[in-house]
């Protein structure tokens, strides 16, 4: 067992949804150490977000791959584990720019206006004149530094209602100056640099869909991951505000776990046991919303899973951690439904196991009774999360509908 001790505050980086704690990752890793006899030498997080598990995986000396699709996730990786080489003159530099920038000329992008009825026109002339400086700074891990420090800064110099995950205006609320929340942000991101210790094995992550993973065959030794979970919130809307300021696309298509606009197709479509109630009988198929988020979601996961098969090593360990929720209409099983789509497609469940809930979220722990949306009211439903723990078995290989990707698919980040 490694020595190494658990980082006792976890970098925060950025708000981020449904994050998991480097304790979290660190007990994961635990498990897959004790099926493999010994540590990994490769570990795939293909649901990566502000990459929690690689972190902790690079600290015990394993090299580790992640995969995202947010714009958002990819720039707090980009700066967590590619921080420029002295954080304290970055964060000077966008100090006294900002500084510079108070007079600027009105410059506006296409999406500004969007963003003027969010944080009103003079913070966002005030943005808009720091971004494009920032642009013009040579390197890319000071552009990194700086565009993840603007990013963070954004909602309080806003209208958002405040302690709302969703973006909702506060009617009664002025926005604070953008140079005031842009000071805050730069020294919570200071800190938090400066906090994250310096990775002892490589670590790569690339902007790339988890149904595709680019990478070749029997590749990697474990997975460490927490997927999405059914109907979770759009992860891009709820940054909205990043999304507007950065002109990043803001379609949910590839997002596992999205509710809004499914069509219906449900055509030889089968479930999971677990979820067959829910969908049927419930939410009524496809009729619903709800049916075909859940149909759609069932999908999107178990073709992620099947990649993740597929470049797992014969042997090989994947640990999911997950959550069922307790709805008005009973629980949703989804820990029983992720073990069916693993035992689908060639991945044997080990053990399953409850997991202690983290106490610093940005997402509330219970849900709602109807909907199983995070919800803070006094009404709302809980959550059991638990660890998966499964192994690729010789007996299911010859049942792996996979092909390879090709790594040359990949979109590294800068």
């Amino acid at each position: 067992m490694s020595s190494v001790v658990v980082q006792e505050r976890t970098p925060w980086f950025h708000r981020y949804p449904g994050r998991f704690t480097s304790s979290v990752a660190f007990e994961m890793l635990t498990h897959i150490k004790r099926e493999l006899s010994s540590p990994p030498e490769l570990v795939l997080d293909p649901f990566v977000g502000t990459g929690t598990s690689l972190s902790c995986l690079a600290h015990h000396g394993i090299s580790s791959i992640g995969i995202e699709i947010n714009p958002l996730a990819l720039l707090i990786c980009n700066v967590r584990f590619a921080p420029p080489s002295n954080v304290e003159r970055t964060a000077e530099a966008l100090l006294q720019l900002a500084e510079d920038c108070k007079k600027a000329e009105p410059s506006w992008a296409d999406s500004d206006i969007e963003l003027s009825r969010w944080m009103g026109a003079e913070n966002v002339n005030h943005l808009r004149a720091v971004l494009n400086r920032i642009e013009l700074e040579a390197h890319a891990r000071q552009r990194n530094w700086m565009r993840l420090a603007v990013s963070n800064s954004l909602r309080s110099a806003s209208v958002w209602l405040s302690g709302s995950i969703k973006p909702q205006r506060d009617p009664n609320r002025t926005p604070a100056p953008f140079s005031d929340s842009l000071r805050r942000s730069v020294y919570a991101l200071k800190r938090d640099t400066l906090l994250e210790a310096k990775p002892q094995a490589p670590i790569a992550v690339l902007a790339a869909d988890a149904c595709a993973v680019p990478i070749v065959d029997n590749s990697v030794d474990a997975i460490l991951t927490s997927p999405p979970y059914l109907t979770m919130y759009d992860y891009f809307d709820v940054q909205r505000l990043s999304f507007l300021a950065f002109g990043w696309n803001r379609s949910s298509e590839l997002q596992i776990g999205r509710q809004s606009q499914i069509s219906p197709d449900g055509f030889a479509f089968v479930p999971p046991s677990a979820l067959k109630k829910w969908y049927r009988d419930v939410y009524k198929g496809e009729q619903s919303v709800e049916g075909r988020s859940i149909r759609l979601y069932s999908q999107r996961l178990e073709a992620a899973v099947s990649e993740q098969v597929r470049v797992l090593k014969l042997g090989g360990v994947a640990c999911y951690a997950i959550a069922d929720s307790i709805r008005r209409d009973g629980v949703l099983e989804l820990t029983k439904a992720v073990s069916e789509l693993f035992e689908r497609n060639g991945l044997k469940i080990v053990k399953v196991l409850p997991r202690a809930t983290s106490h610093r979220r940005i997402l509330p722990a219970g849900r709602d009774p109807l909907t199983g949306r995070f919800s803070s009211n006094l009404g709302m439903a809980g959550v059991a999360e638990q660890i998966i723990v499964a192994k690729k078995t010789a007996s299911h290989l010859f049942e792996l509908p996979c092909s390879s990707a090709k790594a040359s698919e990949a979109q590294p980040i800068e």
